[in-house]
């Protein structure tokens, strides 16, 4: 139990001795409010990078781990290799497509293979 727990229990107690009615909604509100047990923070950032993963991996087209995902302010970098110049504009295309996405920065190599 961290502190701020035992604040809270301490208070909770300390509030019902107050008296009948006066404590309990007090006790009420402080069990609700657990201030270790906060969510975790997703920035903006790293929500477009997840949502443009999810476009790339939902393109049967394309291998996510072809591809690296960086994103600032709506800026979005795609850094890998496609095996074809499809693969790339795909990639491209997906991810402009993606609400948020302002500009796609186009690092992506094409290594086309001779068969």
């Amino acid at each position: 139990m961290g502190w701020r727990q035992c604040f809270v229990g301490i208070a909770g107690i300390l509030a019902i001795g107050i008296g009948p009615g006066i404590g309990t909604a007090k006790v009420a509100r402080a069990a609700q409010t657990r201030i270790d047990e906060t969510p975790a923070i997703v920035t903006p950032d790293q929500n477009l990078i997840n949502k443009v993963s999810n476009a790339l991996a939902d393109d049967p087209a394309l291998t996510l781990d072809q591809f690296t995902v960086e994103a600032s302010q709506g800026v979005v970098e795609l850094t890998g290799s496609a095996g074809s110049y499809s693969q790339h504009d795909r990639a491209i295309k997906d991810a402009r497509r993606v609400e948020g996405v302002i500009v796609v920065k186009d690092n992506i190599t094409v290594i086309q293979r001779d068969f």
